[in-house]
C-alpha cells in the first residue's frame, strides 16, 4: 500500500508544534534561569572586553546625555536619587523613549515597570510586565542581566550599543543607558533608562524588532559622572524670588498692598467681589 504525503501531514504539524514549544519553553527557562543566576549571586567584578568591542568611550545620543544629567542633578552627590524625585514634565522631551525597569528579588525577575510609547512601538506591543531578557539573543542574556547588576549593586551607570533585528533582517542600532535609584522601600529595585537611535528609519515601529544583540557596553565611573554638568532640563515657569531684606522688594510689597493686591505663595489675589 502507498501513502501520500497527506497522510503524514497531521503528524507533521503535531510534531512542528511540539518543537517549537518546547524552544519556546527553553528559552524562557534559559531566562529565568540566568536571571536567578544573577540575582542570587554576590557583586563580582566582571570584564567583558574579551568579548565586545568597548566602543561607547561617550554618550552619543543627546537623548541620553540629558537624561544623565538630569539624574546627576536631582541625586544630588548621593549615590542615587529615589522613585519619587523622578518628575515626568522635567523630561517631558524625554518621555517617548524612557523606561523603567523592577529588579524583582522574590521572584528573580527583570521587567519593565513602564516604557514610553515609541519604544514599545519599537518593539510592536506593551511592555510593561514584560521580561526585559526577553528581548534578548540567548548567547547575551547573561552578560545583559551582569551589568545590570552592576547598575543596582555598585550603584553604576551603564552604557550599552544594542542592535535590534525584525523578522525580515532589518537592523537598527540603539544607544541604551540604564541609570540606578535607590531600592523601594519593600526591596524591589527600579532603573531609569532611555532608548535612541541616531536615526530612525522609516520601517521602525511598522515591523517589530524580535531580537537584540549586544554590540558593546561600558560602565560610568564615578570622574565622568563628577565632571558632568547638569542644569535643569525644565526652566522653571516662575521668576527667582527676590530676597526678603532687599529694599525692591519692600517697596514692591507696598505698592501691591496699596492697590488690594495680595500674594499667597505663588498666586497673585486681587481685592473684589460682589457689592
Amino acid at each position: 500500500m502507498i501513502l501520500s504525503t497527506n497522510h503524514y501531514q497531521p503528524a507533521i504539524s503535531k510534531l512542528a508544534q511540539r518543537l517549537h514549544c518546547f524552544k519556546a519553553r527553553r528559552r524562557i527557562a534559559l531566562e529565568v534561569y540566568r536571571t536567578e543566576t544573577v540575582l542570587s549571586q554576590e557583586p563580582v567584578s566582571v570584564c567583558l572586553a574579551n568579548k565586545y568591542v568597548w566602543e561607547c568611550s561617550v554618550m552619543r545620543q543627546l537623548q541620553s546625555r540629558q537624561l544623565f544629567d538630569y539624574w546627576n542633578r536631582i541625586r544630588d552627590g548621593r549615590p542615587a536619587p529615589r522613585r519619587d524625585e523622578i518628575e515626568p514634565s522635567d523630561i517631558r522631551q524625554l518621555l517617548a523613549d524612557t523606561f523603567i525597569l523592577e529588579v524583582s528579588g522574590s521572584l528573580r525577575t527583570i521587567s519593565y515597570r513602564l516604557a514610553g510609547t515609541r519604544l514599545c512601538a519599537a518593539f510592536g506591543r506593551e511592555l510593561k510586565g514584560y521580561g526585559f531578557l526577553g528581548h534578548w539573543a540567548e548567547e547575551n542574556c547573561f552578560d545583559v542581566a551582569v551589568l545590570l547588576g552592576k547598575v543596582y549593586r555598585d550603584f553604576k551607570p551603564v552604557i550599552f550599543v544594542m542592535r535590534g533585528e525584525t523578522a525580515s533582517g532589518k537592523t537598527v542600532d540603539f544607544e541604551m543607558i540604564t541609570l540606578p535609584l535607590e531600592p523601594m522601600p519593600d526591596g524591589s529595585i527600579r532603573l531609569l533608562g532611555i532608548a535612541t537611535t541616531e536615526k530612525m528609519p522609516y520601517w521602525l515601529g511598522t515591523e517589530p524588532l524580535i531580537n537584540c544583540t549586544l554590540r558593546s557596553s561600558r560602565m560610568i565611573e564615578d570622574i565622568e559622572i563628577a565632571n558632568s554638568d547638569a542644569p535643569p532640563l525644565a526652566p522653571s515657569l516662575l521668576p527667582p524670588l527676590p530676597s526678603f531684606e532687599s529694599e525692591d522688594y519692600t517697596k514692591n510689597k507696598s505698592s501691591l498692598l496699596s492697590q488690594g493686591i495680595k500674594r499667597i505663595a505663588h498666586l497673585v489675589v486681587h481685592d473684589g467681589g460682589k457689592n
